[in-house]
C-alpha cells in the first residue's frame, strides 16, 4: 500500500507540473526575418492603383506562401518584386497555378547582393527579383468609390518560405508542443531599415532610380483553423477571428494564437492529476503517520487469560488510531477535488 501511494503521488506531481507548464508556456515573440516590396523605376511611374497580397496557411517549417502584385490604371504597369531574407522562396511557380499556362515563362533573378542608396547606403543581402509587367486596365470601384484589392490584372508566384511563420511552445528537447503559438509574417510592402517613399538609387543589383509605390497591402491566412483563437496581434487584424490584415503601408504582422481544444484537453488532465495527487498524498500521509505512531508495548509473558482488560485496551487504541488517519486521507482528497474543480470552472 505504501508503494502504491508513493507511485500515485509521484506520477500525479510530475504530470501536474508538466501539463501546467505546457498549458501556460508561451513561445518567444519574434519578428519574421524576411521582407518583400515592390519598386517602380522612376522613368515608368504609372500613377495607378497597386496592391500587394501575401497568402499562406502558415503551417510547417517551410510554409507554402503566395505573393501577388495587382495593378490597374490608365497605363500599363512595370515594376520589380523584391524578396529578401527568409521570405525568399524555393520551388517557385506561378500563382495561381491554373493560369500558369496562359502566362509567359517565369523568370526569377537571384541578386547576390542588393545595395540601395537613400541618403545612406543600405545593404539588403541576397534578393530574389521578379519582373512585373501588367497590361492597362481600369480599376473596378467598390463602395465609397475606392479601388478594391484585386480589382485589376495580377501576377503572382508561390513557393516554400525559408523559415516557419508559426511556432508553438515546445517542451524539453522538442518532445511535445503546447497550445500557444506565435505567428509572424514577413515585412510586406516596405524595405527594411527604411520606411521612406522617396527615390532610391541602385548601387548593386539594381541600377538607376527607383521608388516604392503607396500600395494596398493584404496579408491573409488560408484555411484558418476553427479551433484557433487570436489572443493578441500587432497590428490589429481586419477580422478578430482570423489572422488577416489590410493596410496601406509596410507591415510585418505578429499574432499570438491559442488552440482552444488542445488547451481544454490539457486543463481536464491537469484536474485529473490534481485529484490523483490529493488521493495519493492523503494515502501516503495516513500510512506515514500510522508507521510513525508509537506502538503499544507487548504483553508480558507472565500474563494469564485472567487479564483481558490489558489486551483489550491495547487493541482499542490501535483501531481508534487507524480511523482518524483514513478519515484525514478522505478529507484531504475531497478538499483537493473541490479546489481542482473550482479552478477548472474559473478558467
Amino acid at each position: 500500500m505504501l508503494v502504491l501511494a508513493m507511485v500515485t503521488t509521484a506520477v500525479s506531481v510530475i504530470g501536474y507540473v508538466a501539463l501546467s507548464a505546457t498549458a501556460n508556456g508561451l513561445p518567444p515573440l519574434q519578428v519574421f526575418p524576411g521582407w518583400l516590396a515592390v519598386l517602380e523605376p522612376t522613368s515608368e511611374i504609372s500613377g495607378g492603383q497597386v496592391s500587394l497580397l501575401v497568402e499562406s496557411d502558415a503551417v510547417g517549417s517551410h510554409p507554402l506562401v503566395g505573393y501577388t502584385v495587382v495593378a490597374c490604371g490608365s497605363h500599363p504597369y512595370t515594376a520589380d518584386l523584391l524578396i529578401g531574407g527568409a521570405a525568399r522562396l524555393t520551388d517557385i511557380q506561378r500563382y495561381p497555378g491554373q493560369f500558369a499556362a496562359l502566362m509567359p515563362p517565369l523568370q526569377v533573378q537571384r541578386l547576390p547582393d542588393l545595395m540601395l542608396a537613400y541618403g545612406e547606403t543600405a545593404n539588403y543581402g541576397p534578393v530574389q527579383l521578379i519582373r512585373i509587367s501588367l497590361p492597362q486596365a481600369a480599376c473596378l470601384p467598390t463602395g465609397g468609390g475606392k479601388s478594391a484589392i484585386g480589382s485589376g490584372p495580377a501576377e503572382g508566384i508561390e513557393g516554400f518560405a525559408a523559415a516557419p511563420f508559426q511556432q508553438s511552445w515546445r517542451g524539453p528537447w522538442g518532445w511535445w508542443h503546447g497550445p500557444h503559438a506565435t505567428e509572424a509574417w514577413p515585412l510586406v510592402g516596405a524595405l527594411p531599415q527604411t520606411g521612406a517613399f522617396g527615390v532610391f538609387t541602385g548601387i548593386s543589383g539594381l541600377s538607376g532610380k527607383w521608388i516604392r509605390p503607396d500600395a494596398d497591402i493584404e496579408v491573409s491566412t488560408l484555411n484558418p483553423s476553427l479551433e484557433q483563437s487570436i489572443d493578441s496581434a500587432i497590428p490589429a487584424p481586419s477580422d478578430p477571428q482570423i489572422a488577416s490584415w489590410t493596410g496601406t503601408d509596410g507591415m510585418n504582422p505578429v499574432a499570438r494564437l491559442t488552440n482552444t481544444s488542445s488547451l481544454a484537453l490539457l486543463q481536464d488532465w491537469i484536474v485529473v492529476f490534481a485529484v490523483g495527487f490529493g488521493i495519493g498524498g492523503g494515502m501516503l500521509a495516513s500510512l506515514l503517520l500510522e508507521w510513525l505512531r508509537p506502538r503499544p508495548e507487548s504483553p508480558l509473558q507472565g500474563n494469564t487469560p485472567a487479564d483481558p482488560p490489558r489486551s483489550t485496551g491495547a487493541r482499542l487504541p490501535q483501531a481508534a488510531a487507524r480511523r482518524p488517519g483514513h478519515r484525514g486521507a478522505l478529507l484531504t482528497a475531497a478538499l483537493v477535488i473541490g479546489w481542482a474543480y473550482g479552478r477548472r470552472s474559473r478558467q
